[in-house]
């Protein structure tokens, strides 16, 4: 058969099937080990099952293989094809898919070398273009008795070598396991070292801070809760604990009280640890309670509006006992209309004037007359100002005729019109003529406010007949009558004015007034029902409206 009718063959019959590329492959015992056996067993079978070639095909070509090799490969294809491109086809067609790629490309390169090589040689040299393309080796001893004993010996050497390392293995990791347990223990006293360490200097450092030459007699016990101090008056029941050893033990107030003063600013707002403080107080002097003073001065504004700290400065309050303590406790307080206006801090100005002592009543009372218009607008700090009238003091004249001076602005103020109640609901005879006397020129402006009506109400309910009979006199005219009776809240001021009058005669006076203007009353929806009202209550009233006799 020709080259030229074998390279025609081989073309074709490497692109009718998928090239597998293992199979051309010669195998090297030396350097694989247990695959090595299977694939030679692979490329012999291969050739076999193929029935690639005689003997004589190796005579017609140049080939690289020995003749032993010849005679070894013509054994075992004694039914070998006839021609060269079908034994070419058998080799390419048994080769592994992963390799398809780069098998295709070698045998193309492979069928062009051997195409090039056609007009130069006539017989071809087609096993050396296949093994320098595709990576064919040979070999000059047997192929396969050879490859099969070799393998199986490197596999049992390879086995062998796998039980030893496997062995050093497991005795490696029992040294391993070992050496950890050596490293925790070794881990575990270094930490017992500095714990005791930290324990020595954090006792130093306790005893550095108390500065009391006793500290080494104490028990361990003893040193052992002040060297915790913080933490446990930070919590419930070790809080309560630090008590029950304050009022058991009374030799650990001055290291606690020592302790407590380095940390005031925060025990003293915690909600834990003023109970501690408040604690301590029945167990210092007064030269303690003084020093806790100086120490809480500074920042009093900010202790005083806290939810905690209110209580335990109220708390101190009730054991100073020296003027000059209390005193510098009071200059404390830069501005007492934050005090005073505070939900929190204002208790402690009520508790102060509970003492009812000169000092600190002469004190607070020129504090607060100071802002008290701004004090008295507040929420709470009207019900400071009702407790200071309420202790009817000899400082409170001053109060009280600020308050009627600065009437107009509190009558009509939510809050500020509380403070004038309190003097139209006393019996500060003197001072509700005063009052009266300031806010009747403005009667019917203040008659028509939601809160400064209410004031007016009260006056014809709580005054003195004398101090009534002023107001009655505003009531005389129809025009100011119809504004009042029509108005929201001004209505109601008629209604309690017909209501509180001393003597029929000034009822029917006011039923004449109101009976000339009765059209206009009806037409207006407050009119109305002030009308229903008065109808009700007072039947004879319908008699001055069927009566013809008006009074201008």
């Amino acid at each position: 058969m020709s080259n030229k009718a074998c390279k025609n063959s081989l073309s074709k019959s490497i692109y009718d099937k998928p090239i597998k590329f293992s199979t051309f492959k010669r195998f090297n015992s030396h350097s694989e080990n247990e695959n090595t056996s299977n694939k030679q067993k692979l490329y012999t079978e291969n050739m076999s099952s193929s029935s690639l070639l005689n003997f004589n095909f190796f005579n017609e070509i140049n080939s690289p293989f020995s003749n032993s090799e010849k005679e070894l490969i013509s054994k075992k294809t004694k039914n070998a094809f006839s021609n060269n491109s079908n034994y070419i086809s058998s080799l390419l067609t048994n080769v592994n898919e992963e390799d398809d790629y780069d098998v295709k490309n070698k045998s193309q390169n492979f069928v062009n070398e051997y195409s090039q090589n056609e007009d130069k040689d006539d017989n071809g040299n087609i096993f050396d273009i296949l093994s320098k393309h595709l990576n064919y080796q040979s070999n000059d001893s047997e192929l396969n008795d050879s490859f099969d004993n070799e393998n199986e010996k490197n596999i049992e050497n390879y086995n062998n070598n796998n039980i030893k390392n496997n062995n050093i293995n497991d005795n490696n990791n029992e040294i391993n396991d070992n050496n950890n347990d050596i490293n925790d223990n070794n881990n575990v006293i270094n930490d017992d070292k500095i714990n005791n360490e930290n324990e020595k200097n954090e006792s130093n450092n306790i005893e550095d801070k108390l500065k009391f030459n006793d500290y080494n007699e104490l028990n361990q016990e003893d040193k052992i809760i002040l060297n915790n101090f913080l933490n446990l008056a930070k919590e419930q029941s070790s809080c309560r604990f630090l008590q029950q050893k304050i009022n058991s033990q009374q030799y650990l107030v001055k290291y606690i009280f020592s302790l407590i003063t380095q940390n005031i600013n925060e025990l003293i707002i915690h909600p834990y640890g003023n109970y501690l403080i408040q604690n301590i107080f029945f167990y210092l002097s007064e030269d303690q309670i003084s020093k806790f003073v100086n120490l809480i001065k500074g920042n009093l504004l900010n202790i005083s509006m806290n939810f905690y700290g209110t209580r335990v400065i109220q708390k101190l309050i009730d054991f100073i006992h020296n003027q000059n303590t209390m005193l510098n406790l009071l200059n404390g307080y830069n501005n007492y209309s934050i005090i005073a206006n505070d939900i929190f801090a204002s208790h402690i100005i009520i508790k102060l004037l509970s003492f009812k002592q000169m000092y600190i009543n002469s004190f607070i009372y020129e504090k607060i007359n100071d802002d008290l218009v701004e004090i008295s607008k507040n929420r709470h700090g009207c019900c400071v100002i009702k407790k200071i009238l309420e202790s009817k003091s000899s400082f409170n004249d001053t109060i009280i005729n600020n308050i009627i001076n600065n009437a107009m602005k509190l009558i009509i103020d939510q809050y500020g019109h509380y403070t004038i109640l309190y003097i139209i609901q006393s019996d500060l005879r003197t001072y509700k003529q005063k009052l009266i006397m300031n806010i009747i020129p403005n009667f019917i402006h203040l008659s028509i406010q939601i809160y400064s009506s209410t004031v007016l109400e009260k006056c014809f309910e709580f005054c003195e007949d004398d101090i009534k009979n002023i107001l009655y006199q505003c009531l005389g005219n129809v025009t100011t009558m119809k504004i009042l009776i029509c108005d929201k809240y001004g209505n109601y001021v008629i209604q309690k004015a017909i209501l509180k009058t001393p003597n029929d005669n000034i009822r029917y006076y006011l039923f004449r007034i109101i009976s000339s203007i009765i059209n206009d009353i009806k037409n207006d929806n407050f009119g109305r029902q002030f009308y229903v009202k008065l109808c009700k209550n007072y039947p004879i009233f319908k008699k001055f409206i069927s009566s013809s006799k008006i009074i201008k």
